[in-house]
């Protein structure tokens, strides 16, 4: 049998509407090359027997026999996939048909590029494909972000190349960003692409709110947004790190992206989604509001946290105290700088206006 182009892989959990939606749109593509996997995580709804009335020969479902959890289930409809590449897109979103052979034409010309990311969040702050070598470019660029993982690709054989794969599928380590190690196991040897297309279109908040998230939340503290959780992200991110073969920059400088990244998600990401009632009711929790001095207090915490406990850690081999807070300080002033910018061009554009 022909070996597809792109395998589209679902993985799907009692979301049977949804997900029947979802898998009808990509297969009303009149296209031999693609294939749709999804992966059912022993749904309690109709959804296996709704996908069986879809009548096309590119639709392959796999049934979990047992609730396997969803980190095991995204690995499974990657690992079903055939395709040169393997496309993940959850359930809850969709596929827009009108990007999707700008996508396919890209693939095709780019043989370099062996993966990347294409969603509404890249489209926000990119205007068009933007190509990262691999090594340390890629690397830097993709590793570690805690990205959507909706409309991330990959190359198949990429993916068969990770010499290790048992540890993606331990989630009190990974957490719910497995594709953040997959990438940063294969950067060092493939180009990336943020490709500026809304080819996959997110689920909307007002679609979140009316639908449960299936995570087990009871607490914030459980949820994978709290900063507790966010740290504990951050630390496994720079554990993993450890285990590739960087260069002394890139470890340096990934310790301190993944800081950064992390500090802003455990702060400002984290009020922000608090203040949120759809996100809020999504994951069974209350909105609440979070004032500048709790906001500081976090930061403060998780600061020193990291210093002592990976800082501390790799202070021999990778990164020194003053190194890390150079760094940090760098990075502050630059964004102080941009803010100055911000506000200088305001002013002008209103004094022009004015006058």
């Amino acid at each position: 049998m022909r070996q597809p182009l792109i395998s589209f892989c679902i993985p799907t959990y009692n979301r049977a509407h949804s997900v029947f939606n979802l898998v009808k749109t990509i297969t009303s593509l009149s296209d031999s090359e693609i294939e749709v996997v999804v992966s059912d995580n022993a749904s309690s709804d109709n959804t296996v027997d709704l996908l069986k009335t879809i009548d096309d020969s590119r639709l392959l479902i796999k049934s979990n026999q047992r609730n396997m959890g969803s980190l095991y289930n995204g690995l499974n409809a990657l690992r079903s996939g055939r395709g040169k590449y393997l496309f993940l897109i959850l359930d809850k979103d969709s596929l827009n048909l009108y990007e999707f052979y700008k996508f396919k034409s890209f693939i095709l010309n780019e043989h370099k590029v062996g993966f990347g990311l294409c969603n509404q969040l890249d489209t926000l702050t990119i205007q068009k494909e933007t190509i990262f070598k691999k090594g340390r470019e890629a690397f830097l660029e993709f590793s570690y972000q805690s990205f959507h993982p909706s409309g991330f690709f990959l190359k198949k054989e990429l993916f068969d190349s990770i010499s290790n794969l048992d540890f993606l599928y331990q989630s009190s380590f990974v957490g719910e960003f497995v594709c953040d190690f997959i990438i940063a196991e294969i950067a060092r040897n493939s180009d990336g692409v943020r490709f500026c297309s809304q080819l996959i279109i997110l689920e909307t908040r007002n679609s979140a709110q009316k639908i449960r998230s299936f995570h087990n939340v009871r607490q914030l503290n459980d949820a994978f947004f709290s900063p507790s959780n966010r740290y504990n992200q951050s630390v496994n991110y720079v554990i993993h790190s450890d285990t590739l073969d960087l260069d002394h920059y890139t470890k340096n400088k990934t310790i301190v992206n993944v800081f950064i990244n992390q500090l802003v998600s455990a702060t400002f990401q984290y009020r922000n989604i608090l203040h949120d009632e759809a996100i809020m009711n999504h994951y069974g929790l209350h909105p609440t509001k979070v004032n500048f001095f709790q906001l500081v207090n976090i930061g403060i915490i998780f600061y020193f946290n990291y210093r002592s406990d990976v800082v501390k850690r790799f202070y021999s081999k990778r990164i020194s105290f003053l190194e890390f807070d150079f760094y940090i300080l760098q990075w502050a002033f630059k964004k102080f700088l941009c803010r100055l910018n911000f506000f200088n061009d305001f002013a002008r554009k209103l004094h022009s206006y004015l006058h």
